[in-house]
């Protein structure tokens, strides 16, 4: 009888490296399993995807079309907070189930597919529930964990276009400065639009070759918004 197909999916997000969820540990175990259960692995994720954005994960919701593509029958993770933070994630692997393929979820001795029954269903909605529940707090842990950094004068995220992220050499604070060397374009790009002559999409590639990369609309978009750009 020849083998089942199957993907691993370890995911991390950084903090909890430190929770026992390392992205080795998870796939030692996923092989193991895989290895009682007759499964052939053809391919593993192991990733670092934000457990508080849900629309971030983009290596989760690019593996069912790989899973799809190839036929491949069964998906393995660690647990099911490693695979759904959201209603999306899950709605996904319900999608999948129904299509014939199975999920197991090793730490949780849970395997879910089409012929599931309610109780096993159950199981995994109540876990889907906890693991959305934590990402809602997570997100509320940051927001006031960032609030509280302004207040006490860090600047907190990347520098937008035209400053540069640097360490106060006095205080050890996360400040910005303006970039020298492309101080000059940032001001043209901005005075340009100020007129109301220029588009978006051209002053993104007026942008672009001042810089010598690649600058999207949606940079110029920030940058017309953004009160650094102004005073």
């Amino acid at each position: 009888m020849p083998k089942r197909l199957a993907v691993v999916f370890n995911r991390v997000s950084s903090a909890e490296q430190k929770e026992g969820f390392s992205l080795e540990a998870q796939d030692g175990k996923s092989k193991e399993y895989a290895k009682k259960r007759k499964l052939e692995i053809v391919r593993t994720y192991s990733v670092d995807e934000s457990a508080s954005k849900e629309d971030d994960r983009k290596n989760f919701f690019a593996m069912p079309d790989y899973v799809c593509g190839e036929g491949i029958q069964d998906v393995v993770f660690d647990k099911v907070d490693r695979a759904v933070r959201g209603f999306k994630s899950a709605v996904r692997i319900q999608d999948m189930m129904n299509k014939g393929i199975r999920f197991h979820f090793t730490r949780d001795n849970l395997i879910l597919d089409e012929d599931s029954s309610p109780h096993e269903l159950l199981q995994f909605d109540i876990q889907l529930v906890f693991a959305r529940q934590y990402a809602i707090n997570l997100k509320s842990e940051i927001s006031k964990g960032m609030t509280q950094r302004r207040a006490e004068g860090w600047f907190c995220g990347k520098a937008p276009v035209g400053y540069l992220n640097i360490k106060d050499p006095k205080t050890k604070k996360s400040i910005i400065i303006v970039d020298e060397k492309s101080n000059e374009a940032v001001e043209d790009i901005v005075s340009r639009y100020a007129t109301g002559n220029y588009g978006l999409n051209e002053l993104a590639e007026r942008l672009s070759k001042s810089l010598g990369r690649k600058v999207t609309k949606r940079t110029i978009e920030g940058m017309i918004s953004n009160p650094f750009y102004y005073g």
